[in-house]
């Protein structure tokens, strides 16, 4: 069982950082309407904001933080900023 740990620490810190490390900026602009349509990875990330980002519910994008975080409408003040730009797709 602590392999299985390990395991899954290592995959999510290795998924991590090839997102952080591929700083492809966002295609988006600020006032863009986007879809969270998040990944199994961005999703347990967003298991920390409370309330949560609701898969499939379109935002308007008030924020794009360091050209690759969005910050959408009502979750200005979030822990932990923005979500990774491709976390959404265009509507």
């Amino acid at each position: 069982m602590a392999g299985d740990s390990l395991k899954t620490r290592n995959s999510l810190t290795s998924k991590a950082n090839s997102m952080t490390m591929n700083k492809e900026r966002c295609p988006f602009k600020v006032g863009d309407t986007v879809v969270y349509r998040p990944s199994s990875w961005g999703h347990a990330l967003d298991i920390m904001i409370d309330p949560q980002l609701q898969k499939g519910r379109s935002y308007k994008i008030v924020r794009i933080d360091n050209d690759v975080y969005i910050v959408v409408e009502g979750f200005e003040n979030a822990p932990g900023g923005g979500i990774y730009w491709t976390e959404f797709s265009a509507q």
